[in-house]
This record gives C-alpha cells, sequence and structure tokens, in this order.
C-alpha cells in the first residue's frame, strides 16, 4: 500500500522524496483494514489507491487490493495519514505547501 500511495503523490506531480527534502514526513495515524478472502501464494494482485476525505490536515486513503480481473476483492482498507515536521516529529497544522498543491492537482 505505500507503494501504491508514493506513486499516487508521483502521479500528481509531487515526489515523496522532494516532500521529505523538504523536511516533512507523513505518518500514519490510523489504519482500519477488512479481509475479505486470502491471496494464493504467487497470485497477482493489483492494489488501487485514491484520496477519499483530506481534513484539515487528515488524508485518508482508500485502497482496494483485488485480482487483475476484479473478479476476486482480497481487501479494502482506509489509511489516515497527517504531515509531520521532520525535525521537531511534531503534527504540523497546515498542508505543506507542496503537497497540498498536488492534492489539489490530484491524479488523473
Amino acid at each position: 500500500m505505500e507503494e501504491a500511495r508514493v506513486e499516487y503523490f508521483r502521479c500528481c506531480g509531487l515526489e515523496y522524496a522532494d516532500l521529505v527534502a523538504l523536511g516533512y514526513h507523513l505518518s500514519v495515524v490510523e489504519l482500519s483494514l477488512r479481509y475479505h478472502r486470502s491471496i494464493p501464494m504467487g497470485t497477482t494482485a493489483i492494489v488501487k489507491t485514491k484520496i477519499s476525505e483530506i481534513v484539515k490536515v487528515r488524508i485518508n486513503f482508500d485502497y482496494k487490493i483485488q485480482s487483475p480481473d476484479k473478479e476476486h476483492l482480497y481487501s479494502t482498507t482506509r489509511v489516515t495519514l497527517v504531515p509531520v515536521d521532520g525535525e521537531k516529529g511534531k503534527i504540523v497544522r497546515q498542508l505543506p505547501p507542496a503537497l497540498e498543491e498536488a492534492l489539489i492537482k490530484g491524479c488523473p
């Protein structure tokens, strides 16, 4: 899921490494996961992600892990992230400008 989230940001024009270079990290503050069925060993799966909601600095990502043909849903997940000042280790009060710009642009 982390890789899908990083790719989502890349699609929006923001490299996660650039956000880190600006002194910010995105920390998981909440995670909800529901298993629907097991994935057999060696099976290919697709991870789909989208932002479902942004409330102040809380960014909610929703995920689906499913078979490539969409016939089987393996899990659904919601992850809530917040930006953290890398130096102080504290949640920031507003989204960093580069992150806010990328989120407004969205991922096509």
